[in-house]
């Protein structure tokens, strides 16, 4: 059995609680906030009972997730991917501003060609 995270979910849309104060019905988002037990959690409804309305949490209910290991890779791995995708952002910037400087020389060919018309 993996670790267990608690949500605070509003039934009318599916969205959760991201915590704190006070959590606005326009601040409850797709990913809310994840409370690491059931202690935290209650922690939080207790502090939010002594400033805000009760009737912030009214259409809400408490969502157990159960985490569980998906998989494991080497750090190394993930550096390796990092530096493989900066390497490509950073090869398709060079192209770019490569494109960018042979449109722009062009450009000043044709100028040069329409001033200098017997030079060719």
């Amino acid at each position: 059995m993996g670790q267990q995270v608690y949500k605070i979910r509003r039934k009318g849309d599916g969205l959760f609680s991201p915590g704190g104060n006070p959590p606005h019905h326009s601040q409850f988002t797709k990913r809310g906030k994840a409370w690491s037990g059931i202690g935290p959690l209650k922690l939080h409804l207790a502090q939010m009972s002594r400033y805000w309305p009760p009737s912030v949490y009214d259409d809400c209910e408490i969502v157990v997730f159960e985490q569980v290991e998906a998989e494991t890779m080497t750090l190394q791995e993930v550096l390796d991917d990092l530096k493989a995708n900066q390497d490509k952002r950073d090869a398709a910037r060079k192209k770019a501003l490569r494109l960018q400087r042979e449109e722009r020389e062009r450009e000043q060919l044709r100028k040069l060609k329409a001033r200098y018309p017997d030079e060719a």
